[in-house]
């Protein structure tokens, strides 16, 4: 007699109320013969990515729903652990005594005999664990340095309604920390967290003790001509792309004079940007992470015309950091304006950020 593929399942159903989303429908556990075969029961077929690091996780491009009780143990199975990050995606954690693995995953597509989608993993015992605590979603964060330009002394462009752009980096600077934070894939570190001045210099001397991965520097910019607006995404070359970009950088690397700061008395290396700048793998990156900033951005916020373009920005010249600017808009222009002074927009700008990141590491 032919074996049944399910003998016996715990099931727990989530019921979602997100409208115009995918639905994780519900989650089953069975135990086999020689494996533990899990189903995701899925509204569509939906992105996913499984991590096995010691623990199982798996991240759905689904919603769930909060009202969530984990089942009882199953197979190798010993409790699940269940988030949803900022961008509406489930991650779930299989937590076992053994590590954890994977034999096989596949889709099932909707019949006769069931209308929705089925994602199954069918895992079996790894090697014994030491420690049978797993690890959590925070494992191997992937570290964000994050400059809000200007600050203190220094206030940054001046808006239409006078509104500051150092008060406008900030702002979005630590929206940006918390939703990079709350995906749990990275560890966002602003350099700058209250209305304080930090040179140039002393922002890149940061940004390399701190051995980030990515490093974002926020600017809001201003413009002599009122109607000029758009979101861009700069980063180093010692040949600015145009002449928006040269005069921008020039504007940027002259706040250290606010304070009468020499640059190449505190930090020799940043006066020449052809020396110590020129590692082509980094510069490379960095031109990779702005391609993918601008893609995904381009889904939230309205882009200037060729909106990746390339100066001599001092706060981007670091030789290991794949490095970039984001000017978010022209505060000098009503409607840009308008726009970065709202939350609900600069949540979009964050999302859109967030997403540009995770594009550029899964490259």
């Amino acid at each position: 007699m032919k074996r049944s593929a399910f003998p016996f399942f715990v099931f727990f159903l989530l019921t979602f109320t997100l409208n115009a989303h995918a639905s994780l429908l519900g989650i089953r556990l069975g135990k086999q013969e020689n494996h533990t075969r899990i189903v995701f029961d899925l509204s569509e077929k939906v992105p996913v990515e499984s991590v096995n690091d010691g623990g199982l996780r798996v991240i759905l491009s689904a919603g769930r729903n909060s009202n969530f009780k984990n089942p009882r143990e199953v197979g190798i199975i010993k409790e699940i652990e269940v988030d949803q990050d900022s961008l509406r995606r489930t991650k779930v954690l299989f937590k076992s005594s053994f590590a954890v693995k994977i034999l096989k995953s596949f889709w099932i597509a909707p019949s006769s005999s069931s209308s929705h989608y089925r994602y199954v993993l069918d895992i079996a015992k790894g090697e014994d664990l030491p420690n049978p605590v797993l690890p959590s979603f925070a494992k191997k964060l992937k570290i964000v340095i994050i400059d809000a330009g200007h600050g203190g002394q220094d206030p940054g462009a001046v808006g239409y309604r006078e509104t500051l752009e150092k008060n406008v980096t900030l702002a979005v600077a630590k929206k940006l920390a918390a939703t990079l934070n709350e995906s749990g894939h990275y560890k966002a570190i602003l350099l700058r967290k209250r209305d304080v001045f930090m040179s140039l210099a002393s922002r890149l001397k940061k940004a390399r003790a701190l051995k980030g991965d990515v490093f974002i520097s926020l600017h809001a910019d201003s413009h002599p001509r009122p109607d000029t607006r758009g979101l861009g995404v700069y980063t180093l070359s010692s040949v600015a792309s145009d002449k928006e970009a040269e005069r921008l950088a020039q504007k940027e690397n002259k706040a250290d004079l606010i304070m009468g700061i020499d640059l190449k008395d505190e930090l020799p290396e940043v006066s020449n940007i052809l020396i110590d700048l020129t590692k082509r793998e980094t510069m490379n990156l960095s031109t990779k992470l702005a391609q993918s900033l601008v893609k995904n951005l381009g889904k939230y916020a309205f882009l200037l015309r060729n909106p990746h373009r390339f100066a001599g920005f001092v706060v981007l010249r670091s030789t290991d950091l794949p490095s970039v600017l984001i000017e978010l808009g022209y505060i000098s222009n009503k409607k840009d304006e308008e726009l970065l002074l709202s939350e609900e927009y600069q949540d979009k700008i964050c999302h859109g950020i967030l997403e540009g990141i995770e594009a550029y590491f899964h490259r």
